[in-house]
């Protein structure tokens, strides 16, 4: 059995099974051959704590199994498990494996780098006590860094700003600054591994390096005689004998540029790119004299484009090593890294080469290695890693195992480099291993799909005109004297999937008879709303179908996340957004964050009007901006808002002033929304306490902070990368319309020439515009080079996220575009992979399935079903959370039932925007108990409010007056007496809550149903919902009796009968155990609304 292996596994193909028996393994050996398991010897790294976590558990449970299970002794002896060992040997290493759990080094390389770098500390430059810094903490930091670069020389730091962006900096020296150095700054710190970190952006600078062919700097007479020659040049001519218009405005216009100097926007006309690309404009060459002189300008326009791309390149090195400096100056001072930063300064003070002292310094020997997910690690990582596994390579009876899959390697963002692992897989010292190619998760359908796609690019794609040739790649890098990939001539994509090793998937044996499903369907546009829309209606089709299945949708960026999420919420179904997405998405973090604005700037009139919107200003008792009278009055009222936040941040501090605001607030707040304050209150718990005096910073500390939700829905949206490690029953996959591979040109846009992944790049080129690139195959080759390492992200990206279902993918293609030419996206591939797949796409309807994958080996039946049963089962709640949503203005009613004549307030006569209805409802919803003393006058005020921002206008008082008197006529009465908990004494549950204006969704026979009850008095005993009674409030009717006032009531005993069902959905309950009374106020009457009087 190998003990020193590199493992390709396939997605869900069981490598937190392998590797938990080779680590079982590898400890029955130890204590076999020493006496000892040795747990603490062994260092098992992978990505994230969840993954480390499953690792740990899988190793106790195996050894576990082993100790006390022969038939899983048994299993564990086959090839390629455990190996022959005996129950008192997992016993003891089990023992042995819990006795040194404290020591046990099975977690994240991010932590593993955190202890390398607290026993190298010294020599890696960082003070005693240092911390990992949250996102937003290390993005203050990073700004501080570019400012004190600035401050160090602010002529120069100006210079340097401009000469990045080709002379037209950003209006903020520190804005454009910080944009140019987005991907530079990680780039010059790959470049510090090495020995000289200004050599590869030097590259392109030597002599002899030829930037653009044919760039000639032109003397100012030449330029002259060059414009003139155009001028007066003969032009094409048209049947009847005048110049060609086209040509005509064109010379006009390369002249006029020429003379101004405006060299860029002369390289970029029509007429220069048109000649270059096609050797003709408007359907004509250039007449020779035209193009000679032509040649002249074009030439100079190069050569200052050529001094232009040299400028920029000096000038962000150089800004770059001034930030890089600066920034660690502020990590030493602060004591707060990212782990990315911890990496570098590893690698930097070859901490990993120094094998001796990391063993004295750790406290143990590292004999065996174990590395999960080894696509993602980066140069700077292996850097620190590869000395270790030499060292284990080159000793006789030390072990390794590394598992990757350049397939799933969605992290080139973050420096994921999957290219180490082909190297590595060479190496002589290892063993032959197994490849995990069956997956223990998906249906045979599904896998089919992935192999007949992904098997099928090579050839579709290279025979397409996707593998687009570029201009001698091979001689542009070479003849600037720097090394040339071996596949340079092909295009991006596929060199991208020739990088891969792809294994063919089959299921795992408990799999091979799972039924599945792969469809297509068409969006009605390409935009982010309609492909949302798309979504959402494929969402709502699959949960009618199987209301139990869990379902994820993945797409591509947190936009459209946020997009999906709430498309699908727009047909009624829960769906949680699990994007990284601002923590304004939340109006309660709104409302909380125009407060701080407003105390920061009184005059913010934007943060004024926000937080007297309903429902924050009814909460917080402020008055609506608009009732203040004028401009004057507002601005008063303003300034009076600013002031008390303030006084009150003085008074409590920042964290007891949010704290009293979000209790405030609560009664309001969805899930959402509590989520989102409680991740405000953790971000506010880092601050400096200091900032309660600076409410303008707490606001942009915010404003920058991105965090996902921590709720979870049968549906859940996220981005393909947020899936990883993830499955779920069906998956819908959204995004198939972007770009792969896209590289495009930008200030902060570099490409690095990386011969041997493992070293710091060989040469760095910016990645400049398509219209430049025309005229540079050195820097289209650089910028090729930056379009294979995206195409290798995104095609994995769609692998990742096509191999997280069980059971089912559903695709959601934009239509075609009016030029329909094959283009990089994931779309485009299954046109020309799939059978079939093209032809019923160009046919498709909107919104409609157009192609299901047809699986080779047969039909394995339909999905079966998944019922709701166990959902609703596992929501049966102990006191629930509800979920509050802000009413549309005085409308009660859900719009099923809602009829046609208006609902609560039009039944009250009077006034016609709805105030007295919406005044006397706003009494009732603001009353828990009654106590037998009627209900409290404070509640007057507080109602009145309410009620103004509803119908947005003060409520006049003597109409206030008269519904006082009508509630308090009621309240004495029977309908006052179900406002009493002794009429539910009865229930002889432990006890019994009020749940006001409780809204709900339920799917019932007739459809969806969503809208809020007025009224719900919940009865709990041993923390479950056993009884449930809904109130709903009622006025007219005054003078009805019998069949004229069943006829009234009629339409609402329909809207009790859904209530009670959605109360039986919601709680679990038989409907005996729910009750409906319709409470008539100004009759003073409870009416048994299940029950008709007829």
């Amino acid at each position: 059995m190998t003990d020193r292996s590199v493992v390709v596994a396939n997605a869900g193909s069981g490598k937190t099974h392998l590797l938990a028996n080779r680590l079982v393994r590898w400890m029955l050996c130890a204590r076999r051959d020493h006496g000892s398991a040795s747990p603490e010897r062994i260092l098992a790294v992978t990505f994230t704590r969840k993954a480390a976590g499953e690792i740990v558990a899988r190793v106790m449970r195996h050894l576990a199994l082993g100790a006390t299970d022969a038939a899983k002794r048994e299993e564990f002896a086959r090839e390629g498990q455990v190996g022959p060992f005996e129950q008192a040997e997992y016993a003891a290493v089990l023992a042995e494996f819990v006795a040194a759990m404290h020591r046990v080094n099975i977690g994240t390389i991010d932590g593993f780098f955190v202890q390398l770098a607290s026993a190298f500390a010294p020599d890696i430059g960082l003070p005693e006590a240092w911390e990992i810094g949250a996102e937003d903490v290390l993005a203050a930091q990073r700004r501080d860094a570019i400012g004190r670069a600035i401050a160090g020389d602010v002529a120069r730091a100006t210079d340097l700003a401009r000469r990045i962006a080709g002379g037209r900096p950003k209006p903020e020296v520190q804005t454009g600054m910080d944009e140019a150095l987005d991907e530079a700054l990680g780039l010059w710190q790959r470049c510090a591994a090495g020995e000289d970190p200004r050599a590869p952006w030097q590259a392109l600078l030597q002599p002899g390096v030829v930037l653009f062919p044919g760039a000639r700097r032109a003397k100012a007479e030449d330029i002259e005689r060059a414009v003139e020659a155009m001028r007066r040049g003969p032009l094409p001519m048209t049947k009847s004998g005048t110049p060609v218009k086209h040509w005509v405005g064109a010379v006009a216009r390369v002249t006029e540029r020429a003379e101004s100097g405006a060299w860029i926007d002369l390289i970029e006309d029509s007429l220069v790119q048109s000649l270059r690309t096609a050797g003709e404009f408007a359907g004509h060459p250039a007449p020779a004299p035209v193009q000679a002189a032509l040649d002249v300008l074009v030439g100079h326009s190069l050569s200052t484009s050529e001094s232009m791309v040299r400028s920029r390149l000096q000038a962000t090195a150089e800004l770059a090593a001034v930030v890089d400096a600066e920034l660690r100056n502020a990590q030493r001072e602060d004591g707060v890294l990212g782990f990315g930063d911890i990496a570098s300064a590893l690698a930097r003070a070859n901490a990993g080469g120094r094998l001796d002292a990391m063993r004295e310094r750790l406290d143990r020997k590292i004999c065996d290695l174990a590395v999960d997910e080894f696509q993602d690690t980066s140069p700077g990582q292996w850097s620190v890693l590869s000395p270790l596994v030499d060292e284990i390579l080159a000793t006789g009876d030390r072990r390794l195992l590394v598992v990757g899959d350049p397939k799933q390697s969605i992290y080139a963002w973050r420096g994921g480099t999957p290219a180490l692992l082909g190297p590595l897989m060479e190496r002589p010292e290892l063993d032959q291993d197994v490849t995990l190619s069956d997956s223990w998760r998906s249906s045979p359908v599904v896998l089919d799909f992935v192999n007949a796609l992904f098997g099928a690019l090579p050839r579709a794609v290279r025979g397409s005109v996707l593998n687009e040739a570029m201009q001698a790649p091979p001689e542009a890098l070479a003849g600037a004297g720097l090394p040339v990939p071996a596949d340079a001539a092909d295009g991006p994509l596929v060199r991208a999937i020739d990088a891969w090793t792809f294994v063919e998937h089959g299921a795992a044996e408990r799999n091979r008879r799972m039924p599945g499903a792969v469809r297509a369907y068409r969006a009605a546009g390409g935009g982010r709303e309609e492909v949302a829309q798309a979504v959402a209606s494929i969402v709502a089709e699959r949960v009618r179908e199987r209301p139990g299945i869990g379902m994820a949708v993945l797409v591509r960026s947190n936009r459209d996340v946020a997009e999906c999420a709430a498309a699908i919420r727009a047909h009624g179904i829960e769906a949680s957004d699990e994007g990284r997405s601002p923590l304004e998405d939340s109006a309660a973090v709104a409302a909380v964050l125009g407060l701080l604005r407003l105390a920061d700037r009184p005059d913010d009139r934007i943060s004024h009007y926000l937080v007297t919107r309903v429902p924050a200003a009814a909460l917080l008792g402020l008055e609506p901006m608009e009732r203040h009278g004028g401009s004057a009055q507002a601005d008063a009222a303003a300034r009076g808002i600013s002031r008390r936040v303030r006084e009150d941040l003085a008074a409590h501090g920042l964290r007891g002033w949010l704290a009293r605001i979000t209790d405030m607030l609560r009664p309001a707040c969805s899930r959402h929304d509590l989520e989102r304050l409680r991740q405000l209150a953790v971000l506010v718990d880092g601050l400096d306490p200091s900032l309660a005096g600076c409410p303008g910073g707490v606001v942009r500390a915010a404003e920058s902070h991105r965090a996902r939700t921590g709720e979870r829905s049968q549906v859940r949206v996220m981005t393909v990368h947020a899936s990883k490690g993830l499955e779920f029953g069906e998956v819908v996959l959204a995004s198939l319309g972007e770009t792969m591979g896209a590289a495009d040109a930008d200030s902060s846009a570099f490409a690095a020439l990386t011969p041997d992944p493992s070293r710091p790049p060989a040469a760095i080129a910016p990645i400049i515009s398509a219209k430049l690139r025309n005229f540079s195959p050195l820097l289209e080759a650089f910028r090729r080079e930056a379009q294979v390492a995206q195409a290798s992200d995104d095609l994995s990206s769609l692998y990742v996220a096509i191999t997280r279902a069980r059971e089912a993918v559903h695709l959601v293609c934009p239509p075609p575009a009016a030029k329909d030419d094959p283009r990089p996206t994931a779309t485009w591939l299954m046109r020309l992979a799939l059978d079939g797949f093209d032809a019923a796409y160009r046919a498709a309807r909107p919104g409609a399935s157009f192609w299901s994958f047809a699986r080779p080996d047969g039909d394995l039946g339909p999905l079966p079903a998944r019922p709701a049963d166990a959902v609703a089962a596992a929501a049966a709640p102990e006191a629930p959370a509800i979920e509050w949503v802000e009413r549309a203005g005085a409308a009660r009613a859900p719009s099923s039932h809602a009829p046609e004549s208006g609902f609560f307030a039009r039944e009250f006569l009077g006034d016609d925007d709805g105030a007295r209805g919406t005044l006397a409802h706003a009494w009732f919803e603001r009353i828990e108990w009654l106590d037998g003393a009627g209900p409290d006058p404070a509640i007057a005020g507080e109602a009145m409010a309410a009620t103004a921002l509803d119908v947005g206008r003060p409520v006049d008082a003597a109409l206030a007056s008269e519904v006082e008197s009508v509630v308090a006529a009621a309240c004495a009465g029977p309908v006052g007496a179900a406002l009493q908990p002794g009429r539910y004494d009865a229930w002889g549950c432990e006890r019994v809550e009020v749940r006001a204006e409780l809204a709900f969704a339920a799917q019932l026979a007739g459809g969806m149903v969503r809208g809020r009850m007025d009224r719900v008095v919940l009865g709990i005993r041993g923390g479950r919902v056993e009884r449930a009674e809904v109130i709903d409030w009622k006025t007219g009717a005054r003078g009805l009796a019998g069949a004229a006032l069943e006829e009234r009531i009629a339409p609402y005993r329909a809207q009790m009968e859904d209530y009670r069902a959605a109360l039986c959905a919601m709680f679990g309950l038989e409907p005996s155990c729910v009750a409906a009374t319709l409470a008539m106020v100004e009759r003073g009457e409870l009416i048994d609304a299940l029950r008709s009087s007829r």
